[in-house]
């Protein structure tokens, strides 16, 4: 018996390397179908991935309030004494506030715009040509073919229809019953996973140091202690880095997207609420967001007077030289730790793979990777008797 079990062991390695292989086989074999139920899966799991992020939303207003709370507080104080569920009421109402000035101002003033700039889009191409034809004669250039350029005949030649994209947009916005209907059902489903999700995290929140020490320890019960230490640790650093940038991030979003706003009113620059909101959105994406702000907003605006389009220019930088300078070192500061060149390669990379939502989570993913390689290669540098910071 004995023997046997020794014999056991020998091949149980062997036998769950068979396993593991056995098991790929029929996964990739049944591709199709294990996607499928995967995505349904997830499907089901939407309100606690919903109530994942917006716990981490909230989380972050929710530390600041209860540090500010055991630093101007006794410890006998009944605010004190509650302060989590205190916490946690106040970076709802915080939340709930800013979602309110976005329904209530911001979006109608976004879709007035959006509609309006639509249905004068003709003119404003027609105005862009003029723009250019008056620039070009300016400096004595001659382009005849720009003169024959026709605003229907480019949407043709892109397979659109102008009247097409006018009547969509109608349709769109009044719809038949069984399309409201399906848009009201749509709707429904998503703030049921959102209410379902808010519900979740507040329940996160609540018993946040619980789940946490059990979340450890089911680790550390299930996996072996190295790599369980290993992985508690990347994940600690992976959590400050990604609380850190997604702080800063929303709260310089806000004051950029304020400024500009700000700033174009007083210039009396046109689509000041839609162009806000697009700089305040973008910003969240670093380095390619402004360029994408700066095009999108310099080409709008060229369409309509060429010199608002250099006013914008100019307020934008001036915005992004006090986010640089002020704002950003502020909120975010150097945390990341990343080089510019890696900020860049990561925005690209993880958008082209993720689209929109690589974007959003590429610098501080790549600023994780980048410290935890940073420090493997500190640890076998010194394993070598090598010094890190001696020149090889």
């Amino acid at each position: 018996m004995e023997r046997f079990k020794e014999e056991l062991k020998k091949i149980k390695p062997l036998l769950l390397l068979a396993s593991y292989v056995g098991l790929l086989f029929v996964v990739l074999g049944n591709i199709e179908f294990v996607l499928y139920y995967a995505g349904l899966i997830i499907t089901y799991l939407n309100p606690f991935f919903y109530g994942l992020i917006i716990a981490f939303v909230l989380n972050i207003p929710m530390i600041k309030i209860e540090k500010l709370a055991c630093a101007h507080l006794k410890k006998d104080s009944f605010i004190l004494k509650h302060k989590r569920g205190i916490s946690i009421t106040l970076s709802v109402i915080l939340a709930f506030i800013i979602i309110s000035i976005v329904m209530m101002m911001v979006l109608p003033e976004l879709f007035t715009s959006f509609v309006r700039l639509v249905q004068n889009s003709e003119n404003y191409f027609n105005s862009a040509i003029d723009n250019i034809l008056k620039l070009l004669a300016y400096f004595h250039i001659e382009s005849p073919t720009l003169e024959t350029i026709n605003f229907n005949d480019v949407l043709k030649s892109l397979g659109l229809d102008y009247s097409q994209i006018l009547s969509t947009l109608s349709s769109f916005a009044i719809g038949t019953g069984a399309e409201v209907l399906n848009r009201l059902t749509n709707l429904g489903s998503t703030l049921f996973n959102l209410f379902m999700g808010f519900m979740i995290s507040l329940y996160m929140l609540g018993s946040k140091e619980a789940l946490i020490r059990k979340t450890k320890l089911a680790v550390k019960a299930l996996i072996p202690d190295d790599i369980a230490d290993e992985i508690l640790r990347i994940c600690d650093v992976s959590n400050e880095i990604f609380k850190d940038f997604v702080g800063g991030k929303l709260v310089e979003s806000i004051v950029v997207g304020v400024l500009v706003y700000v700033l174009m009113i007083i210039c009396g620059v046109p689509y000041a609420i839609l162009i806000a909101t697009l700089c305040g959105v973008v910003t969240i994406v670093p380095v390619v967001g402004s360029l994408i702000a700066t095009i999108i907003a310099c080409l709008l605006l060229l369409s309509i007077n060429p010199l608002q389009s250099l006013i914008f220019f100019i307020i934008y930088q001036v915005v992004m030289n006090v986010d640089g300078n002020f704002i950003y070192p502020k909120f975010i500061g150097k945390s990341l730790g990343l080089p510019a060149i890696w900020i860049l390669v990561s925005v690209l990379f993880f958008g082209s793979l993720l689209g929109p939502l690589g974007m959003l989570i590429a610098v501080p993913l790549t600023a994780s990777i980048y410290t935890l390689l940073g420090e493997h290669i500190i640890k076998r540098l010194k394993k070598k008797g090598i010094d890190p910071a001696s020149e090889i």
